[in-house]
């Protein structure tokens, strides 16, 4: 078996370390992917704001940003973060 140099051998510390580190997926806005947007039943006096909060009920993060990233929209409602951010801030929606 071949001796490995000094810096080959830091090479390989250096993967070791991170193939061992945990790796945390963020979602958005520090939300996990597989975190799901849950309608609290306070309802917004803007109706625009229901039906926001009725087309994204049920949904994760990971879908949000797909439809977010997608060039279609999702019954032209506004889906990025100010808007999800605005929707947990006034507890219309939850995060977990």
């Amino acid at each position: 078996m071949p001796q490995l140099s000094k810096a080959e051998k830091t090479a390989v510390k250096k993967v070791k370390a991170q193939a061992s580190a945990k790796v945390e997926v963020k979602g958005m806005g520090g939300y996990p992917v597989n975190a799901t947007i849950k309608a609290t039943g306070k309802q917004p006096r803007a109706g625009h704001n229901q039906d926001w909060v009725d087309a994204f009920d049920g949904l994760t993060i990971g879908d949000f940003i797909a439809i977010k990233n997608s060039d279609k929209m999702l019954g032209g409602f506004q889906r990025d973060t100010s808007a999800l951010r605005y929707f947990v801030k006034h507890g219309f929606v939850t995060i977990g």
